[in-house]
């Protein structure tokens, strides 16, 4: 019983460890209101949850310290369990993905002649991060970006645009300046939304996919074997790349250390 005893103070020492540091997150800078409040109860239930167990193993009984031991670490294993299932899936999905890289297998084929390497490496970019948009779109739309709390007033989520945009830059398909635009834009709209705050309907400026700029995108992804590249063209270190995808698109690109890279995406159609 006595290793059975000290499983469950470590077992009780970690729930305390979570609630320091999710007491730490819930006063970062970063955080709104309602993720502070959200947390704050959090952190209570792990606080009585964690006196539960403290008392459940100071009793000298035997089915009170192995209640402790089943109500302490059943929690822990199945968040353990299903942490380790999600790293299996990632890095499933990785592999996938760097396989698709490697062999340099387009998703598809353009339908157009491509008259030098400069012309085909900057058409296959764009080929390429398409792809893996596709292939991440279902995670990235996870992101929130905006906070949408009943009865409060919209605000830009800026840890989660932070996290959009490093999830964008992880495909190595986009600019800094590309980048750069959008992280100016989120501060436009927090400015917006405090200048005239909104509380209701689709959050100004976030009505769409922020990428591809429509509000059909995963329609465009489902049909991407039907792309049709319409042109390219190359002048020294910059290209352009026009192609049909539901909607008329332009894929502008720079040349940085050897490398076509995405710098900006326009959707003529809703020009």
């Amino acid at each position: 019983m006595k290793t059975l005893t000290t499983l469950n103070w470590t077992i009780i020492g970690l729930y305390g460890i979570l609630a320091i540091y999710l007491l730490i997150v819930s006063n970062g800078p970063n955080s709104d209101p309602a993720g502070k409040g959200m947390m704050g109860g959090l952190v209570l239930i792990l606080l009585i949850f964690a006196g539960l167990l403290v008392f459940l193993n100071l009793r000298e009984s035997r089915t009170a310290i192995i209640s402790a031991a089943v109500l302490g670490g059943l929690p822990l294993l199945l968040v353990g369990t299903n942490l380790i299932h999600e790293g299996i899936v990632t890095a499933r999905n990785e592999k996938e993905l760097s396989d698709q890289e490697v062999n340099h297998e387009p998703y598809y084929t353009a339908n157009t002649s491509v008259a030098d390497s400069d012309s085909a490496a900057a058409t296959q970019t764009v080929l390429d991060f398409l792809q893996w948009y596709k292939t991440n779109l279902s995670l990235i739309s996870q992101i929130n970006l905006v906070n949408q709390e009943p009865g409060n007033v919209y605000s830009v989520n800026e840890r989660n645009t932070e996290r959009y945009l490093i999830y964008l830059r992880s495909s190595e398909f986009l600019t800094d300046h590309y980048l750069n635009e959008w992280e100016t834009f989120f501060r436009e709209r927090q400015a917006g939304f405090e200048a005239s705050p909104q509380n209701e309907g689709p959050p100004t400026g976030f009505e769409y996919d922020l990428v591809m700029l429509t509000q059909d995108v995963d329609m465009q992804m489902d049909s991407l074997n039907q792309l049709k590249i319409n042109s390219t063209t190359v002048h020294q270190d910059k290209a352009s790349v026009q192609f049909f995808l539901l909607e008329d698109y332009e894929f502008r690109l720079v040349k940085q250390h050897n490398r076509w890279l995405i710098n900006e995406i326009l959707n003529l159609s809703a020009e």
